[in-house]
């Protein structure tokens, strides 16, 4: 696949930013961007990526601020088959800032796989590659030392599902995403996380020959967090959900290159302790593909 190709399969739904920011085709390009996990979704099979992702939660008086810089990168081990292994290592610096205390370290690594199958009819028809459907599967290794110690916590586990479609300069997207977070010894942990959202993205004047293109995209999402477990028990003043909207903006000077950067604002919030929601989440990085 050429390097214009590779573009347009590249942007497709950088728009729906989910997953703790929460995050990454054709000729209106969108590619979900799920926060740390945002890789898994890249329709790519060889591609390397930087990002860096801001999120504010809390109210006047508790605010915490989360920055997260994640590099990433995916192959295609076996040749023909639709299957990219990716890589992804995030390291997070949070500071509590009304508290004026902070700390920082790696975040657990994610080892992921994801499935393309394209929609060969829709794609032959609007002479489009933005066409597809994918699925994804991955898993946290406890590497990392922000939630515990390095090595000393559990497996938690990703899935996701994207659908897309891309006509002329138009295309969107819709997805749903699921993060299982396992208990820890004492039986104390995380709730799941459930997403579903979808995005618009609008590429006029795209050279085809180069793959240089700038994209309008404007995603959303609705996010579901279950709650916390204590001991085994369910922690009552936890969980919540939010819908956010998310307008990005995407830049390829060509040649396997892409930028990004994003904003996400909450337009619904209903949580059962205010400290958790969101304020606000921006979002910025590169990623090239060979």
């Amino acid at each position: 696949m050429g390097n214009a190709l590779w573009l347009r399969a590249l942007v497709l739904c950088v728009a729906a930013v989910v997953s703790g920011f929460v995050p990454t085709i054709a000729d209106a390009h969108h590619e979900a961007i799920f926060g740390p996990q945002s890789s898994l979704l890249y329709s790519l099979d060889t591609f390397v990526s930087a990002q860096v992702f801001s999120r504010q939660t809390g109210t006047s008086g508790q605010k915490t601020q989360e920055t997260t810089g994640v590099i990433s990168g995916g192959v295609n081990p076996i040749q023909g088959l639709p299957v990219t292994v990716t890589a992804i290592v995030p390291y997070s610096i949070i500071n509590q800032l009304d508290a004026g205390s902070n700390r920082s370290g790696f975040e657990d690594i994610i080892l992921g796989a994801r499935y393309r199958y394209d929609l060969s009819t829709l794609i032959e028809k609007w002479n489009r590659d933005g066409n597809f459907l994918l699925g994804v599967a991955g898993v946290e290794i406890p590497s990392g030392v922000i939630d515990h110690k390095a090595w000393d916590g559990p497996l938690d586990y990703l899935g996701g599902a994207l659908g897309s479609l891309e006509k002329g300069a138009w295309s969107g997207i819709a997805y749903t995403y699921y993060r299982h977070n396992s208990p820890d010894g004492t039986g104390s942990k995380k709730g799941d996380n459930i997403f579903v959202g979808g995005g618009l993205a609008f590429t006029p004047g795209e050279d085809f020959t180069t793959g240089k293109l700038i994209s309008y995209q404007l995603g959303w999402s609705y996010e579901t967090y279950l709650r916390d477990r204590v001991a085994g028990t369910d922690d009552p003043n936890t969980g919540g959900r939010e819908l956010l909207v998310h307008p990005t903006l995407v830049y390829s000077p060509g040649r396997g290159l892409m930028f990004f950067g994003l904003v996400s604002l909450p337009v619904w919030r209903d949580f059962r302790d205010p400290v958790a929601q969101d304020r606000f989440r921006v979002g910025t990085g590169v990623i090239y593909a060979w």
